[in-house]
């Protein structure tokens, strides 16, 4: 049985920008909202406008180090763009 703690949000690549995959940003988000102890979630219209600064940040990213970008400075790439709630 899956651990009903932890919940996982993954945004795919398509067509060299990122979508919201027919709805499901706001799906899902909806649903973590409700999760006992969510903290203040941004909109997805906010977290869809802020992909393209991560994903320009992650360019940046690849074009230094290559296929083996350290997983911190990902994250903190995110941090860094992610819209606040």
């Amino acid at each position: 049985m899956p651990n009903a703690d932890r919940c996982v949000f993954i945004n795919c690549p398509f067509d060299n920008a990122y979508s919201d995959l027919a709805g499901i940003t706001r799906a899902v988000l909806s649903w973590l909202s409700t999760r006992p102890n969510a903290m203040a979630t941004p909109t997805p219209t906010a977290i869809l406008a802020s992909l393209s600064d991560f994903a320009d940040a992650r360019s940046e990213l690849v074009h230094e180090w290559g296929s083996e970008v350290p997983w911190r400075d990902i994250v903190a790439a995110a941090s860094k763009h992610a819209p606040q709630p």
